[in-house]
């Protein structure tokens, strides 16, 4: 195998990881959603209600990401990926088990604090591990698989939930979720060297 050869392959890799990963947390951003109607029903609340639980999410991700990227400076992108697809499966699964409406708001919060790490997590990684020439490719695959995960939810969840239950819906999501954490610190791929300490004060 030639150097060419092997540093395409680790290209690829890299870029089909993070692209997977990255298509995961917009699948996650819009499995709740499809759900309001059997939600709903069982919760005894309306759209508007719901849509606040949503609302909630996604000000927890916007507010958290700033500092979700100082973070990943510190801790290294692979280290954070991990925890935030773990905080994800917590808030998907508080989300599934939320026995009232208002527990519900902190799922949403909690999942929203593992979303907030993708974009610097992701963004880090293919910096750190995809070569130059290959870069503009990486940032499409990454563009194109979180319109792919938005895509997929609603067909995905509903009819798992039109077969059992939303909450089981929202469980399994927690599970791949988990998976995919586990996958994120096993993967050699991913991984990248230790971010620098700070030099100290004199």
């Amino acid at each position: 195998m030639t150097a060419a050869t092997a540093t395409l392959r680790a290209d690829a890799k890299v870029i089909g990881l993070v692209g997977v990963i990255h298509g995961l947390s917009h699948f996650f951003h819009l499995a709740t959603a499809p759900l309001f109607p059997f939600m709903k029903e069982e919760l005894g609340v309306g759209f508007v209600e719901l849509g606040a639980v949503i609302a909630t999410f996604y000000v927890v991700s916007g507010v958290a990401q700033t500092a979700a990227g100082f973070v990943v400076d510190r801790l290294g992108a692979r280290t954070i990926l991990a925890a935030g697809l773990g905080l994800y499966a917590v808030g998907l699964a508080l989300l599934g088990l939320a026995p009232s409406y208002a527990l519900l708001f902190v799922g949403a919060a909690v999942a929203g604090l593992g979303n907030s790490v993708f974009h610097p997590a992701d963004f880090a990684l293919l910096n750190a591990k995809v070569s130059v020439p290959r870069l503009g490719p990486a940032f499409s695959v990454h563009g194109i698989a979180g319109n792919l995960g938005f895509a997929l939810a609603p067909v995905v969840v509903v009819p798992v939930a039109l077969a059992t239950s939303w909450r089981v819906a929202l469980l399994a999501c927690a599970g791949l979720a988990c998976a995919w954490a586990v996958v994120v610190v096993a993967q050699p791929a991913l991984r990248t060297p230790r971010p620098p300490a700070a030099p100290a004060d004199v």
